[in-house]
Order: structure tokens, then sequence, then C-alpha cells
């Protein structure tokens, strides 16, 4: 049976006029697309190409071969072109929100494409959309702008489908070993108005999140600053000018840049997870439901890469 791949050999040798020349645009060593073409010659019992020191030539039988399969290489493209213009006619739109900007929303980017590279009988041209605060961005899901919402919550509501990426973690407070609170086994919400706070950033569901546990307790507390980076907060807390809370299970991650903390969990405990949420019945056979179980899936097996 002929071989499309080294019909496609033959061919840019014969416009190229050299092996050399022709291995270079189809970024082939000389020997693999020399042998190729040999191959296709044996197959057809019959010599394609005239071969010297100045490159190649097609033979008499080549020339004739060169029209045909020219021919053939059109057909080939636009064959191609029709089955790609088909799949994207036939690929799920599907739009993810998350709050704020952070390194969490470029996730939804990697999953799509690993999605596509292991799936690639599922298309789905996937797209995440930035919202000011997890209320407005839920309220986008209800009204069937979103398809799905990344997002930190203390309680599933009812009406949403979760699939978890982080289960339900506690809070704890990471400060300076020099802070007054150090020494504490636990530590109430009210008790922490007098500490300067960083958090990831100003619009981020997780600060979203402890600003509402502040107003809740009735603590008045002025975020000192923002940050993304591990390693700047692990000097912050280290230099005791600023505490933060976040979950224990990136607790670890914060940490290791400090070479004086303390971890102190808080009392009442509040547990918090992160989950990827969508709206409505669960089809097992939807393209979309699909890619989220994939999706929160592998970030629940990898999120340490963007702790």
């Amino acid at each position: 049976m002929l071989s499309f791949e080294y019909i496609r050999y033959f061919l840019e040798a014969c416009d190229c006029g050299s092996i050399q020349a022709a291995s270079k645009n189809l970024f082939l060593s000389a020997q693999g697309l020399g042998a190729g073409i040999q191959r296709l010659e044996n197959t057809l019992g019959i010599k394609l190409l005239n071969r010297s020191k100045a490159g190649v030539t097609p033979t008499q039988f080549g020339k004739e071969f060169y029209l045909y399969a020219s021919r053939l290489a059109e057909d080939m493209d636009q064959l191609e072109q029709f089955c790609q213009e088909f799949r994207k006619s036939q690929a799920t739109d599907t739009l993810i929100g998350v709050v704020g900007d952070n390194k969490f929303s470029s996730a939804v980017t990697l999953c799509a494409e690993l999605y596509s590279h292991d799936h690639p009988d599922r298309p789905t041209n996937v797209s995440a959309i930035s919202f000011e605060s997890s209320d407005a961005l839920q309220e986008a899901l209800r009204a069937g702008e979103l398809d799905a919402a990344w997002v930190f919550h203390r309680e599933e509501k009812s009406g949403f489908i979760y699939r978890r990426i982080d289960e339900y973690s506690p809070l704890v407070l990471i400060c300076s070993g020099d802070c007054a609170l150090a020494d504490r086994t636990s530590v109430s919400i009210q008790e922490l108005g007098s500490l300067r706070f960083i958090q990831a950033g100003r619009a981020d569901s997780i600060t979203e999140l402890v600003s509402r546990l502040f107003e809740e307790a009735g603590v008045r507390q002025e975020i000192f600053m923002y940050s993304t980076e591990n390693s700047m907060i692990g000097k912050l807390i280290d230099g005791d000018i600023a505490a933060i809370l976040l979950r224990e299970c990136y607790a670890p991650a914060v940490t290791k840049h400090c070479g004086n903390c303390a971890v102190i969990p808080l009392e009442p405990e509040i547990r918090v997870a992160s989950s990827l949420i969508s709206k409505g019945p669960r089809s097992r056979h939807s393209v979309q439901n699909q890619f989220f179980d994939y999706m929160a899936d592998y970030l629940h097996r990898h999120l340490f890469t963007y702790r």
C-alpha cells in the first residue's frame, strides 16, 4: 500500500531539487526523508528519482507520478481542512467564571489544552471570564450567562452542582513568631483586629471570603498589602509586618519561606473549599460536564502546582 507520507517526501524533494533542502522544510533528517522515498520506490517497484551530487531530479516515470501525486496532495489538504472545519463547528463553547485576575484563572486554559490533548474526539472551546465578587459570579451562573464558576465557599447552596477541587480545609492564622498571638493554641476572628493583613488580591474570592468573616464578626480590619507570591508573603510574615488567614492545606506553601512563624487554628473552626460549580441537571454524556469532571479531578490531584 502506498504511503501518503512518503509521497509528500517525494513531492517536496522534487520541488526543492535536493534531499537536504526538502528535509529541512519538513523538519526531518535527510537520512529519514531519503529512506522514506526509497521505501516508496520499493513499494512501486519503479525508480522515481535520479540522484547525484548536484541534487535529485524525477525520472520520466517520476514526472508523471508527480502530476498525479500533486493532485492527490491538494485533495488531501482539502480533506484535512474539511475535517478541521467540521470539528470546529461541533465544538462546545464553555465559559467559566472566576473572581478577580489571579494565577488560578490560568488553570482554566491549561485544563482546556490538556483535555483537548487527552480527548481529541470531544472538542470544546473553553474560556475564562473574571468577576469582581463571588455574588456577581454566582448570579451570572444562575442567569445562564456562565457554564461554570470556580470559587471558594464555606457551604454548598441549592441549585448548583459542586465538583470540589480542594476538600473543606480549616482556616488558620499564620503570623510571625514575634507576634503577641504566636503562643496561642487557637485564636478568634475578634482578636485579629490589631493585626495588619496580607491577602491574595483585591478581587479574589478567598480575600472576599476573609473580609466577610471580619464583617460578620464586627471586626474593622484594613488589609495591609496584596500579593499572590508565597515568598513575598513569607517575608512579610517573617518580618512581623503582616499576617495572613488561609486554608490549612496551603500553610506549608507559605511557611516554607518563613524562618520564624506560627500557625494557629481559628476558634470556632471555619472550613473552606474550592469548587467548580455548574447549574442544573447533570448529564453524564454532556461534553461540558465531561470537561468539568476532568478539570476538577486534574486540579484536585495537581493543585500543588498552583500553590
